[in-house]
C-alpha cells in the first residue's frame, strides 16, 4: 500500500499540473476510448479504476468545466449517456507521453519479465477474490 501511495502521489502531481485529478482522468480515459458514443453514468462506474461514491456530481464538476457533455437518450429519458468534449480530449491526448514517461521512471527497476509477472499476481489476486472479471490481455503494461 505504502509503494501504491508512492506511485499513485507522483500521477496525481503530473495530473494537477494539466488541472485534473486522476479519477477525473480515468473518466477521461473512459469516454476517449469510445469516442461520440459516450457511455452511460453507470457503466462509466463500473469502469473506473477507483470505485467513486457519486458518479453524478463528479460528472456535474467534469461538464461544469467543458471536459465532457452529457445528453439524455430519446427513447429512455431516464439514460444520460456522457461524451468527451474536445478541451477533455486534448488533455488525454497531452498526458500520454508524459504518464509513458512517468510510469517507465516508476518501474525502471524492474525488467519486462518482472513487469508482467507482477501484473499477473495482481490480476490473480483481484479474480481470485472476486473483485474484477478476467478481462483477457487488458493487464499488459503501456510501456
Amino acid at each position: 500500500m505504502r509503494t501504491a501511495d508512492a506511485l499513485e502521489h507522483e500521477v496525481e502531481m503530473l495530473l494537477k499540473l494539466f488541472g485534473v485529478t486522476s479519477v477525473q482522468y480515468n473518466v477521461l480515459r473512459i469516454l476517449h476510448s469510445v469516442g461520440e458514443a459516450g457511455r452511460t453514468c453507470s457503466d462509466i462506474g463500473r469502469r473506473m479504476v477507483e470505485r467513486h461514491p457519486d458518479i453524478t456530481r463528479l460528472l456535474d464538476r467534469m461538464e461544469h468545466a467543458g471536459l465532457i457533455r452529457r445528453r439524455r437518450d430519446g427513447r429512455d429519458r431516464r439514460t444520460v449517456t456522457a461524451q468527451i468534449t474536445l478541451a477533455g480530449s486534448v488533455i488525454v491526448q497531452q498526458l500520454e507521453q508524459p504518464l509513458s514517461t512517468l510510469h517507465q521512471k516508476q518501474f525502471a527497476a524492474l525488467s519486462d519479465a518482472q513487469v508482467y509477472e507482477m501484473i499477473e499476481g495482481m490480476e490473480k489476486i483481484r479474480f481470485r477474490n472476486g473483485l474484477e472479471k478476467r478481462a483477457g490481455n487488458a493487464g499488459a503494461p503501456g510501456f
